[in-house]
């Protein structure tokens, strides 16, 4: 969703979010773009295939091994 809209809708979108969760609504935003999801989340879940590889913290989330090699790959070796 915030790959295709411009930033003033995404700021909009944004906005209309952290108002509804400052209302203590539990909010489920499925997003490929990392830095949108950051700004709002409080808790994030990584699903590869519709299997979890990791749930908690946005930061710990994005730092797991498992998350880091299924959204970026692995790096190979030279030989």
């Amino acid at each position: 969703m915030a790959k295709a809209i411009g930033e003033t809708d995404k700021q909009t979108v944004a906005d209309l979010i952290r108002r509804i969760s400052e209302r203590g609504v539990t909010i489920v935003l499925i997003e490929h773009v990392l830095t949108f999801l950051m700004s709002l989340s409080q808790q994030l879940m990584a699903l590869n295939q519709g299997k979890v590889l990791a749930a908690g913290d946005p930061d710990a989330v994005l730092a797991d091994p498992r998350v880091v090699e299924a959204y970026f790959g692995t790096r190979k070796h030279d030989a």
